[in-house]
């Protein structure tokens, strides 16, 4: 084994451990600090974009891969999320039920159809499950099932107690009620029993798939899961495993899918998600010792690329990708650090760790329990049967060698740092171990292992060995040495008893330490000039490309194995698979969806086509009939765009083709487009490329960000495109959005032509002007003559007529002083009347004036005059004022939306609503709460 891992002893911390079954790589997503939720989630429906909508509490959550979105449903819990063929989205919550409509300025809105209802009917309850038939969408809750039919219109059927799920199977729409059992919808006639569907009657079911055109299979919330024929009635228990049978039984079943590899994935209350075949073999228990946030799980749903989502009961969603082919033991399931050696032991396999030796029963065994059986650090397993067929291990460790011998552990020699062990091929009664700088020799007799002795001090501290069929053995070194040894100079040494025979026959200087291992027969080296062999005829070595020219350039290998399908594990993260005519196709690991490993550096081959893997932080499996799974890929669309408290919500993933649909904005000023490429397989990893026609010529460098902002665009069309890869898969087909930039007001023809018009009147106003100042003072000039002519005469009947006008002036000002104290009464008293008629009906969008009027008891002339000298403004001013103050209120103090603000102070348009309220304030509705909230 390689010495380059001992720089981890100092690290290595040996802690208690409690042993379980494997945990599997999954991904959690928590609502907390980010949207601020405290709530469970209670389901999951995805839409042909690929965009994920979940019910969390009283609001519906988005998820395009790139960003979380969250829109309120007025404080009402949303229990389910249905997305049926022709991609409408419907919602069932506390006391509603309806459909979410696509807005392109708020994103999604809610529009109930309770009021469809008769007068008769109370809309009380949870809508439980939703789905669509031939004959419409069914929404059902405890007591009724309501069909919104094909013609638009709601039907209302009163049942018995069905708590808690009705199913939509093979076209069919079937509902269990409680002392009734099983019942199916025909159209005309409502509801009838199932043959034997009475043995449901005491159930209540959670789940229901059909595994056959005849077979359903329920499972039930505490009885477990039934097969049910469709054309016999009969109903059996689905599985004949007790123990998957106990499992369902005692956690409660609350949720049930079938996935695409033909299993069946059971969610729980209690036990997390169980995943079994048809059989009821358990295959996986995923839970919150597997990583999961929580064991309460209540809605399992699937996207397109098979990732699996479960919507838990802690406020938070967990994901597990059902193709992938990991499981993994850690420090958790009682494989503690980093994994040197793997080998196969009776059912299980052994995994040699820097912390001790673990034994690993076979997966899904009834007592199944990891076990450590050495408690010193292990750097190779050596594994080979004795002439007899027993099954021999060797333990290579600081302290020496030790044996395995029925899980208990027989030293054989010690006192020194071995660090592996092989068989001579020459001869394989002798076993060869290297220590630090010895070679130490035992003898396989009669089943026993004897110690023989030791060739000391041959070179330097040795990293790694190989054996070459029946000739030579190759050391590396740390001292960038390659030592060979002959294999025959060895058996002679041992059959004389002289250890202090020579048994080198050369060393070789290499660039680098080498890593030495046998690669299809053939003894090869690694090191940072790539892949090397040794050519006895010219005594060098040569690049080793039997492979293929990529192989041979893949430089500082720790090891290679060769799986039974002759495809070659390669230490790091490739696989070179065998394509079965001499070539070979190159395969990357894919480690990136595993967070916690960097690396592998050992592989074992089972006997059931699985892989094992040593890596940094522990022992993974890898399933080698999963090495490539074709992608699912949804193809990227633009999200939305925003400019100033503009919003306009896309979700295209092409390019808009009419000319009508293309955006319109009055300046280039901050333009910012959100994209997002919805697929949910290691997202940390997806970077996006965008490139703006009409403004750049080439395409940006690939990032990570979902979005891109533009300044100062000039005035024409523009075509904004975008792409994204994961990984090294580039997308093929960009998405796209049209837009067009307008030309300022003032540089358009239409301003050109006004302007001329505007210069054209100036001008003949400057004329006119001009003539008419000359005859004005050519009038003033006659007009100053005759006044002076008359002047003087006038002069005493001008101070006469002055000095009574005074007087009378002032006598008339003490009468209007005191009549003005009593119109003031009269204002006020006025305008509070008009003010609380329009408060009390503010959320009328038909208050006209006449209304107004006929309630105040005036005709409109009269009001208009009054509201206008009394307050300056008309009435309707005054009606657009009082409702701009009660909407702002109302945006600070409630969480309606801008709609549901609209609507209660008595606008129709929210988007005229939006434009009085920017005229009022002198922003936007969002924009005033935003700042509002800050301050």
């Amino acid at each position: 084994m390689r010495v380059r891992f001992i720089v981890f002893l100092m690290l290595v911390q040996v802690s208690p451990i409690i042993s379980q079954e494997a945990r599997y790589i999954v991904n959690n997503y928590e609502f907390f600090d980010d949207i601020n939720l405290y709530s469970s989630v209670w389901s999951m429906a995805e839409d042909s974009l690929g965009v994920l909508y979940f019910g969390m509490g009283s609001s519906l959550l988005t998820y395009n891969g790139a960003e979380w979105q969250e829109y309120h449903n007025n404080g009402r819990d949303i229990r389910n999320i249905y997305i049926d063929p022709d991609g409408k989205i419907w919602y069932g919550s506390v006391d509603d039920f309806g459909m979410i409509i696509r807005d392109r300025n708020e994103g999604y809105l809610f529009q109930s159809y309770a009021y469809l209802l008769p007068d008769s009917i109370e809309m009380k309850g949870d809508i439980w499950s939703i789905c669509s038939g031939k004959e419409g969408v069914f929404f059902q809750s405890n007591k009724y099932v309501y069909l919104y039919n094909k013609e638009k219109k709601l039907q209302v059927f009163r049942v018995g107690d069905s708590y808690h799920r009705a199913f939509c199977l093979e076209g069919r729409y079937v509902l269990n009620e409680a002392g009734s059992g099983l019942k199916y919808y025909k159209a005309g006639t409502g509801f009838s029993e199932m043959r034997g569907g009475k043995f449901f009657s005491d159930k209540i079911l959670s789940g229901a798939v059909n595994i056959s055109n005849d077979t359903i299979l329920f499972a039930s919330r505490e009885k477990g899961a039934y097969k049910y024929s469709v054309q016999t009635g009969i109903s059996v228990p689905a599985f004949s495993d007790n123990r998957t049978n106990t499992f369902l039984r005692d956690n409660k079943v609350y949720h049930l899918i079938l996935l695409p590899d033909r299993t069946l994935a059971f969610a729980t209350l209690y036990g997390g998600t169980l995943i079994c075949d048809f059989n009821g073999k358990m295959l996986k228990v995923l839970n919150y010792d597997s990583g999961l946030l929580d064991n309460t799980h209540y809605f399992l749903g699937l996207s397109h690329d098979d990732i699996l989502w479960i919507c838990t009961g802690s406020s938070g969603i967990s994901t597990f990708d059902i193709n992938s082919p990991f499981s993994c033991w850690g420090y958790s399931e009682g494989v503690e650090g980093l994994v040197t050696s793997i080998e196969g032991y009776k059912e299980g396999v052994l995994a040699g760790a820097l912390a001790g030796l673990f034994y690993l029963p076979k997966p899904g065994s009834d007592d199944y329990k990891v076990e450590k059986l050495l408690n010193s650090t292990v750097w190779d397993i050596c594994s080979f049967r004795s002439p007899a067929g027993e099954e021999i291990k060797l333990i290579s460790s600081p302290e020496g060698l030790y044996r395995l011998d029925d899980r208990r552990i027989k030293k054989i020699f010690g006192n020194d740092l071995i660090q592996e062990s092989i068989r001579l091929n020459i001869d394989t009664s002798y076993i060869l171990s290297v220590g630090r700088s010895n070679i130490y020799i035992s003898e396989i007799s009669d089943g026993e292992i004897k110690y023989l002795g030791k060739f000391p001090d041959l070179l330097d501290e040795f990293n790694s060995i190989a054996q070459e069929g029946n000739d030579y053995i190759w050391i590396s070194t740390w001292s960038d040495k390659l030592i060979m040894i002959d294999q025959r100079k060895i058996l002679l040494a041992i059959k004389k008893g002289d250890f202090r025979e020579q048994i080198t026959t050369d060393v070789f200087d290499t660039d680098q330490t080498s890593i030495v291992f046998n690669l299809k027969g053939k003894v090869v080296f690694s090191d940072v000039s790539g892949i090397l062999y040794y050519d006895s005829i010219s005594n060098s070595f040569k690049e080793y490309n039997a492979l293929g020219l990529d192989f041979g350039n893949y430089s500082n290998i720790a090891t290679a194995s060769t799986d039974r399908q002759g495809n070659i594990w390669v230490g790091g993260n490739k696989i070179f698979v065998d394509l079965r005519d001499g070539t070979y196709a190159l395969h990357e690991l894919p480690f990136p969806n595993i967070r916690d490993i960097y690396s592998a550096y050992v592989f074992y081959h089972d006997n059931s086509g699985n892989t094992w893997i040593g890596g940094n932080k522990g022992l993974y499996m890898f399933e080698n009939k999963i090495i490539k799974i074709p992608e699912k890929i949804k193809n990227i669309f633009v999200c939305r765009v925003e400019k100033d408290d503009f919003e306009y919500y896309s979700g295209k993933d092409n390019c808009v083709s009419d000319e009508d649909s293309t955006l319109i904005f009055q300046d280039g000023k901050g333009i910012t487009f959100y994209y997002a490429f919805p697929n949910y397989k290691a997202q940390e990893h997806t970077m996006y490329s965008y490139y703006l026609a009409g403004f750049s010529d080439r395409w940006s460098d690939w990032s990570a960000d979902h979005h891109v902002s533009f300044s100062n665009l000039d005035p024409g069309n523009y075509t904004f495109r975008v792409k994204a890869k994961m990984r090294d898969n580039a997308v093929d087909s960009p998405a796209c959005i049209k837009f067009f930039i307008s030309k300022p007001w003032y540089s358009t023809y239409v301003a050109l032509a006004i302007y001329i018009s505007i210069g054209g009147i100036i001008l003949y106003y400057i004329v006119i002007l001009v003539i008419k100042q000359r005859v004005r003072h050519k009038l003033r000039l006659e007009s100053l003559i005759q006044n002076r002519l008359r002047q003087q005469l006038l002069f005493d009947i001008h101070n006469k007529a002055a000095y009574a006008a005074t007087v009378e002036s002032r006598n008339e000002g003490e009468h209007e002083n005191i009549n003005a104290g009593r119109e003031t009464d009269e204002e006020a008293q006025f305008i509070d009347r008009l003010i609380g008629t329009i408060e009390k009906h503010i959320d009328e969008s038909d208050l006209t004036v006449e209304k107004i009027g006929n309630i105040l008891d005036m005709n409109q002339t009269a009001l208009y005059r009054k509201t206008k000298s009394y307050s300056g403004h008309s009435v309707k001013e005054l009606v657009i004022k009082i409702r701009m103050k009660k909407a702002a209120e109302l945006l600070l103090s409630t969480g309606y939306s801008v709609s549901e603000v609209a609507y209660n102070v008595g606008f129709n348009d929210p988007g005229y609503f939006t434009r009085c309220f920017h005229r009022e304030y002198g922003q936007s509705p969002k924009i005033f709460r935003k700042k509002g909230n800050q301050e």
